[in-house]
């Protein structure tokens, strides 16, 4: 933890501005990285333990979507960030796009919160917000070009 630290203050440093996510052993140190300008800290064996516990709870559900993440089986999980023009402030997402395209939207992140399969028929997002899609790569190539077309 001690090395990271250093490591973000020096970058800190020449960069203020630097957005860090930031590894950490020790609980202890969320604090000091915090301080040291880290915007996220992240406890790879609290991570590990996550997950073992949810492996060993719903074995089956848990190997199908670690499948879908490494990308071992036909679908793939994708983030779709929004980027839109300066003179719009949001945009209208009707549900029915992505079932057109075959995809499934997991949830949205909006200022960096994570919004879990949102139940409204038009979904309202935002510039630099992200979409959590799982589909196929094709099908979510075809929504990327549907979505700058889509008013």
């Amino acid at each position: 933890d001690a090395l990271n630290l250093s490591i973000i203050l020096s970058a800190k440093s020449i960069c203020s501005n630097l957005e860090v996510i930031a590894r950490a052993n020790l609980a202890g140190s969320k604090k000091k990285f915090k301080i040291a300008g880290a915007k996220r800290v992240i406890f790879p064996y609290e991570t590990a333990s996550i997950a073992a516990i949810e492996y060993l709870d719903q074995p089956i559900a848990y190997s199908a979507l670690d499948s879908i993440m490494q990308e071992q089986v036909g679908p793939v999980a994708d983030e779709i960030e929004i980027f839109l023009e300066p003179s719009c402030e949001s945009k209208v997402i009707e549900k029915e796009l992505f079932i057109s395209c075959g995809l499934k939207l997991l949830g949205i992140v909006k200022k960096g919160e994570f919004n879990f399969n949102p139940l409204a028929s038009e979904i309202i997002v935002e510039d630099k917000d992200v979409l959590i899609v799982i589909g196929y790569s094709e099908d979510i190539a075809t929504f990327k070009t549907d979505l700058v077309k889509y008013a």
